[in-house]
């Protein structure tokens, strides 16, 4: 099979398994989203040509957990994340009982 050349085809072939992983990482849908997003305008400006579609592929995984994390501290430097529900914040503090 020849490697994918085109931005359109890689997410056509690629945008699923992007959005998921994305999802997975940031667990709400607006900010998966975001990230899908900045993934494939990455691809578009990327100038280095892909060997094979194993190696997009790779990329494409990469540069999605990246730009995840990358939005996560973001939101953590920032403090937008929001209020967190008793189970989390109990799991954080790790059953200590918080004021």
């Amino acid at each position: 099979m020849d490697v994918i050349k085109n931005p359109e085809d890689a997410v056509d072939r690629y945008g699923t398994l992007v959005y998921r992983l994305a999802l997975a990482q940031t667990k709400k849908p607006a900010d998966a989203e975001d990230v899908f997003q900045e993934v494939f305008l990455r691809l578009v400006r990327n100038k280095r040509p892909f060997e094979s579609n194993e190696h997009l592929k790779a990329w494409l995984i990469r540069v999605t957990v990246n730009c995840s994390r990358s939005l996560w501290r973001t939101i953590l430097r920032r403090g937008d994340t929001a209020l967190p529900g008793k189970e989390a914040l109990e799991a954080r503090t790790y059953g200590r009982r918080i004021p």
